[in-house]
């Protein structure tokens, strides 16, 4: 039986968040780690530092809970796992907005942002203790300040509990495109872009779309679905001179919503509000959407 003591030790030092890459690791990755950056399909399977340039994954960082990590295995199964996920390079035409929060896949923290890294969070898996505490004296900090902990539990939370909007709302699809469509891929370029919407989509620290309609208990799923954007700024920007040039932003944004028998707009179709504004009620009602 292994003794769970140095393991627990070891493990104990980690924070949510915190990561490690594959440069520092050479040959020292422990072999249950390899499945985890692809290294299964290389030909031969190898842990040479090299090889580790053919994939696309930059290293791992820690999901799992600050205090989970630290409840103590001991030494069967019992709080033996832990969860992580890659780092790595994303797309360059999508990084301002995963910097802003608005990609909820990948989620990037100061440390990370620095070298152009984010953590995937569609390819989570599950490490035990024993191998992450063998790649413990390479654990560099991922979170650097209470802010960043919390947006980072955040992104995880938003990524695993997200509820999923009608596909004739969102979808993507060519020849299926939701009523939001050409709205989201609207926003996702202007964040990119400097000019006054650029600015105000940076701003915003999240759009969330409420439904209303004859069924009380899921709005979405009424025949008419009447829909209300919410632009949340934080307080310090909503004092912005900009502010009398985002109210026909917001519309010019919301006017881009395909509106038929099955959606509409409420009113004026948007409110810009703090999140200090905004009631518990409309929150709990409503849906990130960006």
């Amino acid at each position: 039986m292994i003794d769970p003591s140095p393991v627990n030790q070891a493990t104990a030092e980690w924070w949510q968040g915190d990561f490690i890459l594959l440069e520092d690791l050479g040959q020292d990755l422990p072999v249950e780690m390899l499945h985890m950056v692809g290294g299964q399909e290389l030909n031969p399977p190898t842990t040479e530092v090299l090889a580790w340039r053919q994939l696309d994954v930059a290293g791992l960082a820690l999901i799992t809970q600050t205090c989970d990590v630290a409840r103590a295995w001991n030494g069967k199964a019992e709080r033996k796992w832990v969860i992580l996920a890659p780092v790595v390079e994303p797309p360059p035409n999508q990084w301002k907005s995963i910097c802003n929060g608005n990609i909820t896949r990948f989620h990037t923290t100061g440390t990370l942002q620095a070298r152009g890294l984010a953590i995937d969070l569609e390819r989570m898996q599950t490490l035990s203790k024993l191998a992450l505490s063998q790649v413990s004296r390479f654990r560099r900090k991922g979170c650097t300040s209470l802010e960043e902990r919390r947006k980072f539990a955040e992104a995880i939370g938003d990524k695993l509990t997200r509820p999923a909007l009608p596909d004739d709302f969102t979808s993507s699809e060519p020849g299926k495109e939701g009523a939001v469509a050409e709205l989201e891929g609207f926003l996702a370029q202007a964040i990119e872009e400097d000019g006054e919407l650029g600015r105000f989509i940076r701003a915003t620290d999240e759009v969330r779309v409420g439904p209303f309609g004859e069924n009380s208990v899921d709005p979405w799923e009424s025949g008419t679905v009447e829909v209300l954007f919410y632009f949340i700024m934080k307080a310090v920007r909503l004092a912005s001179p900009d502010l009398e040039l985002w109210d026909p932003l917001a519309k010019e944004i919301v006017l881009r919503m395909k509106t038929d028998r099955r959606f509409r707009l409420r009113e004026t179709g948007y409110r810009i509000e703090t999140w200090s504004s905004l009631s518990a009620a409309e929150y709990r009602r409503s849906d990130k959407l960006f």
